[in-house]
């Protein structure tokens, strides 16, 4: 912004200057400068790439004929690091996927943070808007959210000026099924000295037999839960319920409790 204080500015003697070029009002050959006069804004819009050092002066005059200048240097970072090359993606018991990967070289601008992008097809640079998933500062990450589907994971940098590099190898994973668990129970009301059962469905959605093992716990131990199956095989596409009894004895705390049931069995 300038500032004239009595007569105003005369924008037709304003000169701007960058890297030894000069530019008045309304040239646009290699760049555009205009003055706002309602608000004493001078805009600078370039048409070629300005990354690296900088030299920029303005030299203009007021109504009443005097003259000012001023001259700075200043530094544009618009080179992006390197693309991650060795993104990698591990299916973990059909549960989560885990990512990972190695910061790459780069003289520049240090690493801000990594971008993550998933999706259900392959992305490229036109096509990635819209699939990103998050951002982390470490070199891995576990995506928990996923189901019976194909994934193509990205990752990309982003520096400490903002740029973010390309997209890095593409990590494909393809999520064949699940054995899933649940209850016709999600929440129930108990005494002290009462017990109540709950059953379990459990279907194998993989693509082979599962040997499974099940594991109850709770969160206070004057609760019990105790399975009535530890273990059992099931066929793909196989299916099958068992209870699971729930034990209030005296002296567990009042209010809500949470027990959890997890299973243990190969990957796909």
């Amino acid at each position: 912004m300038l500032s004239d204080n009595s007569s105003g500015i005369k924008a037709s003697s304003i000169i701007f200057r960058l890297n030894g070029a000069q530019f008045r009002i309304g040239d646009s050959t290699t760049g555009r400068l205009s003055f706002a006069s309602d608000t004493n804004v001078l805009t600078f819009t370039p048409k070629t790439d300005l990354n690296g050092a900088n030299t920029a002066r303005i030299e203009l005059s007021d109504n009443a004929g005097n003259t000012a200048s001023r001259e700075w240097n200043f530094t544009i970072d618009s080179t992006p690091m390197n693309a991650i090359s060795n993104l990698s993606a591990q299916l973990q018991g059909n549960e989560s996927i885990a990512l990972s990967w190695s910061k790459p070289a780069f003289e520049g601008a240090d690493l801000a943070f990594y971008k993550i992008y998933k999706s259900n097809s392959a992305l490229n640079e036109s096509t990635k808007p819209g699939f990103f998933l998050t951002q982390t500062t470490s070199t891995g990450f576990t995506d928990s959210a996923i189901s019976k589907n194909t994934y193509y994971y990205y990752a990309a940098t982003v520096d400490n000026a903002g740029n973010e590099s390309l997209l890095s190898n593409e990590a494909r994973i393809v999520v064949e099924g699940f054995v899933s668990l649940t209850a016709d129970k999600n929440s129930i009301s108990m005494q002290e000295g009462t017990s109540t059962g709950i059953t379990l469905r459990v279907f194998n959605d993989t693509k082979s037999r599962q040997d499974i093992e099940f594991f109850a716990d709770t969160d206070d131990s004057g609760l019990k839960a105790e399975l009535a199956v530890d273990e059992l095989s099931l066929n793909r596409n196989e299916r099958t319920s068992f209870a699971l009894n729930i034990i209030a004895e005296d002296g567990v705390s009042s209010g809500q409790h949470t027990v959890t049931v997890t299973m243990n069995y190969a990957s796909i």
